[in-house]
C-alpha cells in the first residue's frame, strides 16, 4: 500500500485506495483498509477547497467615502442601507449572495446571487 500511495499525489483515503488496489468490499472492508493504512503510518490527505480568487481588478480611487463613519443608528426606515456579499460552496462551484439590510428594521431589503463576483452583483 506505501509503494501506490508515495506514487501518487499522496492523497488517497481509504475508500479509493481499496478501489485502487482492486480490492473488493467482500475481501477486506473498509476498517481493515483503514487499519492497514494506520499500522503502515500512512494517512489520508483531503483535497482542500481553494478560496475563491476575486480578480484583483479592484483600483484603490475606485473605494467611496465612509458615509456612515460607523454610526450604525437610523432614526427613521429607508434611511440607511448597508450591503454585504459573501460566497458559499455548492456541488456546482462558488456562488455569490449580496443583500442590502436597512439599518432601522435590520431586515433586508434585497438580494442576488450569482455564479460570478461582478460589480452588477452588488
Amino acid at each position: 500500500m506505501g509503494d501506490i500511495v508515495s506514487e501518487s499525489t499522496g492523497d488517497f483515503i481509504s475508500v479509493r485506495l481499496g478501489d485502487f488496489v482492486g480490492i473488493r468490499r467482500a475481501d477486506c472492508g473498509l476498517h481493515q483498509i483503514e487499519r492497514l493504512m494506520r499500522l503502515q503510518g500512512l494517512r489520508a490527505r483531503p483535497r482542500r477547497r481553494r478560496l475563491p480568487k476575486d480578480g484583483d481588478d479592484r483600483q484603490l480611487q475606485t473605494v467611496p467615502a465612509n458615509l456612515l463613519d460607523r454610526q450604525f443608528a437610523a432614526e427613521r426606515p429607508n434611511q440607511k442601507w448597508i450591503a454585504d456579499f459573501t460566497y458559499l460552496w455548492t456541488a456546482e462551484g462558488w456562488l455569490y449572495v449580496a443583500a442590502v439590510i436597512d439599518l432601522f428594521s435590520r431586515r433586508v431589503v434585497g438580494w442576488s446571487m450569482s455564479a460570478a463576483m461582478t460589480a452588477q452583483l452588488v
